[in-house]
Order: structure tokens, then C-alpha cells, then sequence
């Protein structure tokens, strides 16, 4: 595997709990190969991403217009690992 999908698989493994997790970079393209990687992983298990907040915002909008959320406040806040998150503020 090349390092990126190395870094991101140890990424998975260290920051999610069964299907809820958290990750953080300082680097937006980090995040957006994150993104794109988890249904590389979930797909072939017949599992579907449900959820993905960031507090990036241009990664809302990408995130918007692949899989439009059923309202947008559900890209402003999340419950993580049991800790309301508020994407605006936080």
C-alpha cells in the first residue's frame, strides 16, 4: 500500500469505535482523501457511510452535493463517541 493509505487505514483502526469515530488534521486534503477512502473500506461489506461532518467548509460542500443531507443542520452538529459536536463553533 502507498504511505497515504497506510496513514489512513491506521487512522480508521485508532480514532473509530464500531461505526462512530473522529478524526482531526490540520490538512483539508487529509480529510478529503479520508472521506472519500471510508466507502472504499465500508462498500465491500454492504455497509453505507451514514454520516460525515466536518467543520471544513468546503468539505460541506462537497459532502452536500454528493449525498444531500435530509437537512442542513445535521452538517452543523453530530453526536461523537456520546459528545455533541457543534461544527460552527467547535
Amino acid at each position: 500500500d502507498p504511505q497515504y493509505l497506510k496513514d489512513l487505514k491506521a487512522l480508521l483502526f485508532q480514532c473509530f469505535y464500531m461505526d462512530n469515530g473522529a478524526v482531526s488534521s490540520d490538512n483539508p486534503e487529509t480529510l478529503r482523501q479520508f472521506y472519500k477512502f471510508l466507502d472504499d473500506v465500508f462498500n465491500p461489506y454492504g455497509f453505507k457511510l451514514q454520516q460525515f461532518v466536518t467543520n471544513l467548509n468546503e468539505l460541506k460542500t462537497e459532502i452536500k452535493f454528493r449525498e444531500p443531507p435530509k437537512d442542513d443542520s445535521s452538517l452543523d452538529s453530530a453526536t461523537v463517541l456520546g459528545v455533541v459536536w457543534d461544527t460552527n463553533t467547535d
